[in-house]
């Protein structure tokens, strides 16, 4: 029986990260949930950490990757949310140094400009400073960033002004 059921919560955790990487905290708690004996879910951690399938700091390096392409947040951010998962926080902290926290908030910026860069400038810094701060940007990065994306937009409306 304890045979089954190893294997039986194997290939829950097998099905639960099949759809995205997971920390160890992430696994337990879902084994946990399914009423898997602790013995049982220690013996599933085992084998997943001898495949490589469990490593809080391979789920970490992926989580902030995947944020910075999807959705950038502000190492204040990413930091709630791998606490959130679980993560160690000696790991968050070394993840989290790798990161270059304006480059993050130019790209998150990024996502927005094409949606306001026909504002008036003062609505346009209101709103870009406002989702930025929403995302847990510092205000100096912040005030950098939207001074910086202004003057480009207020450069390319001059050029195109001038072309015509």
């Amino acid at each position: 029986q304890d045979e089954a059921a190893l294997e039986a919560g194997k290939q829950s955790a097998f099905r639960f990260l099949a759809h995205r990487p997971r920390s160890e905290w992430e696994i337990r708690r879902n084994l946990t949930g399914k009423e898997y004996a602790p013995a049982i879910i220690e013996a599933v951690i085992v084998r997943l950490t001898e495949l490589k399938l469990c490593d809080d700091w391979d789920f970490a390096r992926y989580w902030v990757r995947q944020r910075e392409q999807f959705k950038p947040r502000s190492p204040m951010a990413l930091s709630y949310e791998l606490r959130q998962k679980g993560i160690d926080g000696a790991i968050i902290d070394e993840v989290l140094s790798e990161l270059d926290v304006e480059a993050s908030a130019r790209n998150a910026a990024e996502k927005r400009i094409g949606r306001w860069q026909h504002l008036e400038e003062e609505e346009f810094r209101h709103k870009m400073s406002r989702y930025l701060a929403g995302r847990g940007f510092r205000y100096s990065v912040v005030r950098d960033v939207v001074r910086d994306l202004w003057e480009r937009i207020a450069e390319e409306h001059a050029d195109s002004e001038q072309d015509e």
